[in-house]
């Protein structure tokens, strides 16, 4: 299908054509995402459907209505409140801040200014300058609140299979399943 294409019709006419059990909305349009959807659902698809962190907003599910009920979404942020060990850091951010529901990326952005606090730390008076600290974040572990950051020894990739986070949408709203890795584990 063609990026531009509004004809999600014949994209669902071709997955039921070809028995896919399953279909991966790869944009990040929720608009198109929420058409891809109700394409999905006229045609009869009853397979899995999932789609990227992009589309998890309120356009998508108002716009595809009930065609968005059971979208599976990987984010790579987590709903606070579903999370045990984020329990004091939400009341204290509620309280400062003054709201009932904590933002998005805001235990995140917590656990990477934590992680690279530990590196400082741990650095010390040896002279914080930039590859210095690279070198040292790119050794060290955090366990965070959410995830635990940490990269490759080999390759210095950054690990994202624990960062990587799951929402289903039921009842009209995105509900946290939780972590990827987690859930996927055969």
């Amino acid at each position: 299908m063609l990026a531009d294409s509004e004809d999600f019709d014949t994209v669902a006419a071709a997955v039921l054509a070809d028995k896919a059990e399953a279909v991966v909305y790869g944009g990040s349009s929720p608009h198109r995402a929420a058409r891809c959807a109700r394409a999905l659902e006229q045609a009869g698809f009853r397979g899995t459907r999932m789609g990227p962190e992009p589309i998890l907003e309120a356009a998508f599910i108002e716009e595809a209505g009930r065609a968005a009920e059971g979208w599976v979404i990987c984010t790579s942020y987590v709903d606070p409140d579903e999370i045990p060990a984020a329990a004091r850091f939400v009341t204290a951010y509620e309280k400062r801040f003054g709201v009932r529901t904590v933002e998005r990326f805001a235990v995140e952005a917590y656990d990477a200014l934590n992680f690279v606090a530990q590196g400082l730390r741990e650095l010390g008076s040896a002279g914080v300058e930039r590859g210095a600290m690279v070198r040292r974040l790119r050794t060290s572990t955090y366990r965070g609140l959410a995830k635990t950051i940490q990269f490759d020894t080999v390759t210095g990739e950054f690990h994202w299979l624990n960062g990587l986070f799951l929402y289903r949408v039921r009842n009209g709203s995105p509900h946290f399943l939780g972590r990827y890795d987690q859930l996927t584990k055969a």
